[in-house]
């Protein structure tokens, strides 16, 4: 090429040295092609490679960009920004930061970019740059950032209100079953049979609606978030054995453990209760024999921990099994056992605060009840 010729140029802006044939073609049509910016400057940082997402981003002609300094195409104030990127590039470090920019049109458009030094026989030639727009990314950030804020608010809220109606609902019940008792105990005697057993209506809606609201406020901050603590599930669930005992004994329940607890970052209090719920539900909903609950800890995969908790109980119909884990749901009448409708569905929600998943395992026509539960690794390995 003669001296002072003009530098070939692609269909699109995209300047690139003399070459021949198809192959030239075709890598002029792959960088005007890709939805990036795709440049290339000099140790003078002038232009010597631009692809046409480039030129049309800084509205330069395609014809006029090479040979251009980066002052010029980028302006005083974004280059003034730029320049400690380049310096560091120019002396062999590649270089990866974000950018809002301004474009032609005046939008404000977020990108992250790339100096990635271009480094022969040990000397740095120029640099490399490659510039994404992540202007929808960032905007979706953004969004979930706002939304993640207003739902934690939301959820404080929920949470205080929950606190003050737990407070202001129970100070009266306190009133009325005290009142109660006391009319029990002074005036049982001269009460008839129907005075009895209304006054015993009484105490035991009382009971009822005290331990309903102690439910619904444990529900509620389940979902709360909190600091995590290095939890060992074996010690958890020594603890939660020894505080069932009264129970265990009443039913001549049992309990077996296998595999290795591991010891992860979680909220110690909400696996006290996760397991304290399973556990008890093995003994209340028990069926002839003795009730055995089985609990086994399987080895992490995928970055979760499992665990089984199986019973001989009396089972879960096959058709209920996706309704247990609702609010309010009962399967059985007062009458035959005692609850709320509120302990699996607060299982799932300290399981999903946590991070895991929790679902009934098919028994195939076994009798009993397994549920598998996972939980993340979080920071701790297992012990």
């Amino acid at each position: 090429m003669a001296p002072g010729a003009a530098e070939p140029v692609g269909a699109g802006g995209a300047v690139l040295s003399p070459g021949r044939g198809d192959a030239l073609r075709e890598v002029r049509a792959i960088l005007d092609g890709l939805p990036a910016m795709i440049g290339y400057w000099d140790t003078d940082l002038r232009n010597r490679l631009a692809n046409r997402a480039y030129v049309e981003y800084f509205g330069v002609e395609p014809t006029a960009i090479r040979g251009m300094h980066i002052r010029e195409v980028l302006g005083e104030e974004l280059f003034a920004r730029n320049f400690p990127f380049m310096e560091r590039a120019l002396a062999g470090e590649e270089q990866l930061f974000d950018r809002t920019i301004i474009d032609t049109s005046g939008r404000a458009r977020h990108t992250q970019a790339s100096y990635i030094p271009d480094v022969v026989d040990g000397t740095v030639q120029g640099f490399f740059v490659l510039v994404t727009d992540i202007t929808a990314r960032r905007e979706a950030e953004i969004a979930l950032a706002l939304a993640d804020k207003e739902l934690r608010r939301s959820n404080r809220d929920l949470q205080e209100f929950a606190a003050a109606a737990s407070h202001d609902l129970r100070s009266p019940l306190v009133s009325i079953g005290g009142f109660a008792r006391l009319l029990e105990q002074s005036y049982g005697d001269v009460l008839d049979e129907n005075g009895r057993k209304f006054l015993g209506l009484i105490v035991s809606g009382v009971d009822r609606l005290d331990t309903l609201i102690t439910d619904l406020l444990t529900f509620a901050t389940a979902g709360a978030p909190t600091a995590n603590e290095t939890v060992d599930l074996g010690a958890v669930l020594t603890e939660v054995i020894a505080s069932l005992e009264g129970v265990r004994a009443e039913v001549s329940g049992t309990v077996e453990v296998s595999g290795e607890p591991p010891t992860l970052q979680a909220n110690r209090t909400q696996l006290v209760q996760l397991f304290q719920n399973l556990l008890t539900n093995g003994f209340k909903f028990h069926g002839p024999l003795p009730p055995v609950v089985r609990v086994h800890f399987s080895p992490l995969v995928a970055g979760e921990y499992a665990v089984q908790v199986s019973d001989n109980g009396i089972g879960i119909p096959a058709e209920q099994v996706e309704k247990v884990f609702g609010m309010f749901q009962r399967l059985h009448g007062r009458d035959q056992y005692s609850g709320t409708g509120i302990g699996l569905a607060l299982c799932r929600r300290i399981v999903e605060r946590h991070g895991g998943t929790i679902g009934v395992v098919p028994t195939d026509g076994a009798a009993g009840t397994t549920i598998r539960f996972t939980l993340r690794a979080g920071l701790a390995g297992p012990t």
